[in-house]
Parts: structure tokens; sequence; C-alpha cells
């Protein structure tokens, strides 16, 4: 949804080093932080992304990426979003980044997620719902989640994303994802 409520980049100091996972089909994946000289990728990447996939993400048309926002009337919530590009759709990315950024965004005292996401979005409401969201309605075709930050890996549900979210735990956060390649530092 967007905003123009106050930006919020997290602490530079939570960020992990870079980690290396893989997704379900064995994909090879390098996490890191977002970076300054990053800009450019990032547009190019949305430059990249289906009608479609933009139109889920970002339910308008857009040109220009925002980052993380964190609500002024309610700092223990941030509104959050991920976007994948087509070709790694459905691999498990998403749910990755996601498990990735919550020890981050729960050591700044963040507790909830805040997402908007288009009815039609089945793949997206199945991971926050498997996460525990609370699903109420916006406005027509419109959900809005709250999504519990976990502040321990324990009492994540017992759920696919629950599982990916553990898993995630145990090896740090960071903020960004690129496919690792020969040429990847």
């Amino acid at each position: 949804m967007p905003s123009t409520l106050p930006r919020f980049a997290l602490d530079r100091t939570l960020a992990a080093p870079p980690g290396e996972f893989e997704l379900r089909d064995g994909t090879p994946v390098r996490v890191r932080p977002i970076r300054p000289e990053d800009r450019e990728r990032l547009q190019v990447g949305l430059h990249q992304l289906s009608a479609a996939s933009r139109y889920h993400r970002f339910h308008a048309t857009v040109s220009e990426l925002s980052r993380c926002i964190r609500l002024p009337l309610e700092p223990r919530i941030a509104e959050v979003a991920v976007t994948v590009l087509d070709a790694y759709q459905g691999r498990g990315l998403g749910t990755l980044l996601l498990g990735v950024l919550s020890p981050a965004a729960a050591a700044q005292g963040i507790r909830t997620y805040r997402a908007y996401v288009l009815e039609d979005n089945e793949a997206m409401l199945r991971i926050f719902r498997d996460l525990g969201a609370h699903v109420g309605c916006l406005e027509e075709g419109v959900y809005q989640l709250d999504i519990p930050v976990p502040e321990d890996a324990e009492t994540l549900p017992d759920t696919p994303t629950g599982r990916v979210f553990k898993a995630v735990a145990t090896r740090g956060g960071a903020l960004a994802t690129t496919p690792r390649s020969p040429a990847a530092p």
C-alpha cells in the first residue's frame, strides 16, 4: 500500500554478514544487507517484474521503490512487503527473506509486521496465515494482515513457513538477497 509515512531503515549494526542459503529447488542464494550502491540493481529488478507481479506487490503501476516503513503512531508495527522476481517465485525466496529480516526487526522493537495483500494473491495470504496473521479487510479486494514478529524461534507455529523461519533463525539476519553466481563477491 503506497504510503507517505516516514521511512526508517534498520540499524546497520543489526545486519549480519552475507549468508548462503538454498531455496526449495536447490538454487543457491546469498543474503546480505542492502547497500546504497544497490539502488540501480533494485530499479533494474523492479523493471524485470511482470505486470501481474507489480500489481500484486504495489496494487498499482510503479516505477520507483520505497523502504520498510515503521508506523509513527504505532512504533511497534512496521509495514512490510517482499518482492521476488518472477523467475524466482515459488521457490521459497520470499519466505526466506521474511525469516532473515525478522530477527533484526525484533531487535529494533518491531513486534508486528503489517502487510496489505490483494485477495487474489493466494501465495502471500497462505504464507502470512502460516505465521499466525490476523486478517482484516481494509477495502474491497484488499486485506490488511498483522503478522507477529517472532522474538523467539521456538514460538513459531509448526507450519511450512514457521519451519523456514526456525531454520533461518539459527543462522542470523540480513536485509537483501541476490542469486549467487561465480562473479558474485
